[in-house]
């Protein structure tokens, strides 16, 4: 999933280098309409009339997907959001990515600007914004509801560890979001990451969870088949890191990396050349 920019402009061009190279990407135009550069903000009848063209025009076209993008509460009125929420409705096979309780004067700053809501979560929830196509980056400091409501309505979490560690925003409760069996993807964060490598990320990821007390083990964290955690990847289940078809490619995380061929049994296997059938 990528943030693009405000522009449509950039949005248009991502998906369509993507598409010339037949690149499976989500992604989608931030939506802003306030605190931020005046330069940068839009109404929030322009940013849903840019939004709709570019999911009419990118939408399901190749392997490209759109993802409603509100950059986050601060910078969303109660009109954008409302207006995010009715292109949910109008389009619901779309995805959403949006940040969540990064830190904890972001929360504050929430909490100033929606007094009449419970929570940062509860913002998003009130406009229809979570959901199993729901993406939230962060999430470092949430309250037993918020977990609760992201388990409810089967919302996803994209984990920043190298984002959350540079800037000392806090450090990820991996046990919680699987105790709570939230679908959990990893994230780079370019904004505040210090790496677009995925396996970098993940080493940082693993730090997080020793420090949280949590050792995370290859065979019980990373390549767990998805039937033996209620259907979902403890750590990775936004990756697909899982034979999802015959004759697609998937790279195992290990001791080293291998090509293992898909068998169609969701099962990834140690070595290039094993195949569990």
């Amino acid at each position: 999933m990528i943030f693009g920019t405000v522009h449509a402009q950039s949005v248009d061009s991502l998906f369509a280098a993507a598409l010339q190279r037949n690149m499976r990407i989500i992604a989608g135009k931030v939506m802003m309409d306030r605190n931020a550069p005046p330069e940068l903000l839009e109404t929030a009848e322009q940013s849903a009339a840019q939004t709709r063209f570019l999911i009419r025009r990118w939408h399901h076209k190749g392997r490209l997907s759109y993802a409603l993008t509100p950059r986050f509460a601060p910078t969303s009125s109660s009109a954008l959001l409302s207006a995010a929420g009715a292109l949910r409705r109008e389009f619901p096979d779309v995805y959403l990515q949006t940040h969540l309780s990064e830190n904890k004067d972001e929360i504050a700053w929430v909490n100033s600007l929606f007094p009449d809501h419970a929570g940062y979560l509860d913002v998003y929830h009130h406009y229809g914004l979570t959901g199993r196509k729901s993406v939230f980056a962060h999430c470092l400091h949430l309250n037993h509801d918020e977990w609760r409501t992201l388990e409810q309505t089967r919302s996803s979490i994209a984990f920043c560890p190298t984002s959350n560690l540079f800037l000392g925003s806090g450090l990820f409760n991996l046990q919680k979001s699987w105790d709570h069996h939230i679908p959990l993807g990893i994230g780079t964060d370019v904004g505040a990451g210090t790496t677009f490598n995925l396996l970098q990320t993940l080493a940082e990821g693993y730090k997080v969870g020793q420090l949280g007390g949590i050792v995370c083990r290859p065979m019980k964290h990373f390549i767990t088949p998805p039937s033996a955690r209620r259907g979902r990847c403890p750590l990775i289940a936004c990756w697909g890191i899982s034979c999802r078809a015959r004759k697609r490619t998937l790279w195992c995380l290990t001791r080293r990396l291998h090509p293992c061929r898909g068998c169609g049994s969701r099962r990834a296997t140690m070595s290039p050349s094993v195949c569990s059938r």
